[in-house]
């Protein structure tokens, strides 16, 4: 606040020169005196006006703050932020301030418009936006403060117009423990002209145990309104809240939406076995209980014990046991069970669940005898072959455990066939004793075989049964054929069929059928019937009679019987033509030698060799003719002994 003014005039003569090296020539002279000591001096010049400003005065200055900043305002209402002017290096004074908005829409109203501002005295202002019908946006406010000596500053305000929205979140909801629930966020645009749909991120939190896949998740969606899901998933059995917040954007405003899920018990299933089902009285009986998480979701081992009773002549020891964890999801315990008489007792696990896990249950029956028990089982040998034996095994197990003794006695088999019945004495050591016999099917298809045991004086009886298969024999087929032959001579082909299975092999019977290749003849007949022979092989035979010359292969189809399986085989016939014999009347004509068409010629030459000597060319023809005569002779001779 200005407290005094004092104000100094001093006038000097006008026109009068006075340099300013040595003095200023002044029209008036004013000075502000100020309440804090600071001065201000203004000189106008006789021609120019000059301001001479304290060093100390032209440092200070002041600032504007306006709070909030940003300022968020939904479409259709009003809204108010402070404007703060303070003052910088002791500025005092009166700052006129002035608001203008950009673009247009809003109203703006600024109240007071003028404050005064000292050190440690800071001068407030409100600034009111009235959105009204102005469409969704963002705005720029300008307020600018100004004081004496033309000082202003400036600040500016953002100022986002936005629609109305509302956040509307749902979860599946009940879900066990460990079970993902599924929850989706719609938030959507309230406004009666809505044509943008918000985007951006909302933000997921929750007042109980569990986790989120993500925290947040980012809107997508049309015209009015987006959505985004996140998953929840709880780890008690308790009422979960979902809260759930949008962050609003450009052009909408933040929501926010809340929904529960209720997180129930996981599911169970309880199994309980005894063994071995059938004991000796005063031995014991181990009855195991193994309970397992059922739910969907992420399963954890039960925990917890299991309680058992029974009813029956006997007892259990203990009658609880505690859970232990077997895999991720299910655990175990067990109890043994004694007989104090012969008789069936029924024994009954109970679990009563956990934190997490609600109870079940589970029964089963056990028989308490004066005798072991014991276990038959049969098994043979498969498959075999006609007239093939096959192994059958019988194996008596004594159940009694650790105490076992190998049982005693004598196995009696029987078949769904027409075998005799035969049987056998076990023979073992330690807990396990057996015996075989064998069978040898006469026909193909499944044989069963049963086995009873009858026990001995401490083991009870038992039977078991097991199955081999019997099929037909194999064999192999040949074909023989004599050869070559001319055409007109007949071939002899002979075909052997033979048992090629292990075991009292037998021969073939029926019949081959043939086939031929080549189209240079024909077969006496289209079968044979087979002959048995010797060697567990049988044979027939054919024949085929060419009728021109080529090479004919021979098949042989050997179909099978009851107790031997088809097969095929080849063989080939080379037929030739028969060589045609010379007439005995016909001229025999020889063709020149190369002696006699050479004669001519060489008695030429000799002639021009001699020349004039008559002596010496007779001479050499004579030995000349005598040769060739000798040549003829010979060549002569040679044909006669070809012919």
């Amino acid at each position: 606040m200005v407290k005094s003014f004092i104000v100094c005039f001093l006038r000097f003569p006008l026109g009068e020169n006075y340099p300013m090296k040595r003095r200023s020539i002044f029209r008036s002279l004013t000075i502000m005196v100020l309440v804090f000591g600071l001065v201000t001096l203004s000189i106008p010049s006789l021609v120019h006006g000059m301001v001479f400003v304290s060093p100390s005065i032209a440092n200070q200055k002041f600032s504007i703050t306006i709070t909030p900043s940003p300022l968020r305002i939904q479409s259709g209402a009003d809204a108010s932020v402070s404007i703060v002017v303070n003052s910088v290096n002791s500025f005092a004074g009166i700052v006129n301030l002035t608001a203008s908005i950009s673009p247009s829409g809003p109203i703006i109203s600024m109240d007071p418009q003028a404050v005064l501002v000292a050190p440690l005295i800071p001068g407030t202002s409100t600034l009111d936006v009235a959105t009204g019908s102005a469409p969704a946006g963002i705005y720029t406010v300008k307020v600018t403060g100004t004081s004496l000596l033309a000082r202003s500053v400036s600040a500016s305000l953002e100022v986002d117009v936005v629609t109305l929205t509302s956040t509307t979140l749902s979860c599946g909801s009940p879900v066990a423990v460990g079970q993902s629930s599924l929850c989706a966020v719609v938030v959507t645009d309230s406004s009666p002209s809505a044509t943008i749909a918000p985007s951006g991120t909302v933000n997921v939190a929750s007042n109980g145990a569990g986790s989120f896949t993500a925290a947040s998740c980012r809107l997508v969606g049309s015209i009015t309104s987006a959505s985004c899901s996140v998953s929840f998933v709880p780890s008690a059995v308790e009422t979960v809240t979902i809260d759930s917040e949008y962050l609003g954007d450009a052009t909408h405003s933040a929501s926010s939406g809340s929904t529960s899920i209720q997180a129930t018990p996981r599911t169970t299933s309880t199994n309980l076995t005894c063994l071995p089902p059938t004991v000796v009285i005063g031995l014991p009986s181990s009855c195991t209980t193994i309970v397992t998480d059922t739910s969907v979701g992420q399963p954890t081992p039960p925990s917890g014990s299991i309680a058992f009773s029974s009813t029956g002549p006997g007892f259990l020891s203990p009658t609880n046991c505690p859970l232990s964890s077997g895999s991720s999801d299910s655990a175990s315990c067990s109890v043994t069970f004694a007989f104090s008489g012969p008789g069936q007792a029924i024994i009954i696990g109970g679990y009563t669940g956990d934190g997490t896990h609600i109870g079940s249950s589970d029964t089963t029956s056990i028989v308490g005898t004066l005798k072991i028990p014991t276990t038959t089982t049969i098994t043979c040998s498969s498959p075999v072959v006609i007239r093939q034996p096959s192994d059958c095994i019988a194996t008596v197990t004594d159940n009694s455990g650790a105490t076992a003794t190998a049982p005693t006695g004598t196995v009696t088999f029987t078949t769904n066939s027409s075998f005799p019945q035969l049987s056998c004495s076990l023979a073992g050591a330690g807990e396990t004793s057996n015996c075989s016999v064998q069978f040898a099917p006469s026909a193909t298809g499944i044989v069963t075989v049963s086995g009873n045991y009858g026990g001995d004086l401490i083991h009870t009886g038992g039977s078991g049964s097991g199955n081999f298969a019997s099929t037909v024999r194999a064999t192999t087929t040949e074909i023989t054929c004599s050869g070559p032959v001319i055409v007109g001579q007949t071939s002899s082909c002979t075909i052997t069929v033979s048992d090629k299975s292990p075991s009292s092999a037998a021969a073939p019977t029926g019949s081959v059928t043939f086939t031929g290749s080549g189209g240079i003849g024909s077969f006496s007949a289209d079968a044979c019937m087979l002959v048995q022979g010797t060697d567990a092989a049988s044979s027939c035979s054919v024949s085929f009679a060419p009728t021109a010359k080529g090479r004919a292969t021979i098949t042989g189809n050997y179909a099978g019987d009851a107790a031997h399986a088809s097969s095929s085989g080849s063989g080939s016939i080379t037929v030739n033509i028969p060589a045609t014999p010379p007439s005995s009347t016909s001229p025999q004509h020889t063709s020149p030698t190369s002696w006699e068409q050479s004669l001519p010629s060489l008695l030429s030459a000799l002639g021009g060799l001699v020349g004039g000597n008559v002596f010496a060319a007779g001479i050499t023809i004579v030995a000349v003719v005598s040769l060739y005569l000798g040549r003829k002779k010979l060549s002569s001779e040679t044909a006669e002994k070809n012919q």
